[in-house]
């Protein structure tokens, strides 16, 4: 649990869960 909760701190991963929770495709920022 707590390597997912650190992976969770990325940008992407914030948008990923927030993408997730909120149904929506996820808006990933180009690199």
């Amino acid at each position: 649990m707590e390597v997912m909760a650190a992976g969770s701190q990325t940008p992407e991963a914030r948008e990923g869960i927030a993408a997730f929770l909120e149904k929506r495709t996820p808006e990933w920022p180009t690199r």
